[in-house]
């Protein structure tokens, strides 16, 4: 049972984060509300899981 489509690995810093997925490789983005709300959009993550603090 597989119930995961990618795994995703994230690298926060204080002007820009990197996202590494499992299928779509590597991505970096500017460390502000527009940048994540875009990381959220393309890769179909609500907002709630790209903004909640593990």
């Amino acid at each position: 049972m597989n119930k995961y489509k990618e795994t995703f690995g994230v690298d926060i810093s204080k002007d820009v984060f990197d996202v590494y997925g499992s299928t779509i490789g590597h991505n970096q983005y500017k460390n502000d509300a527009k940048a994540i709300c875009e990381y959220a959009l393309i890769n179909e993550v609500s907002l709630y899981n790209a903004l909640t603090d593990t």
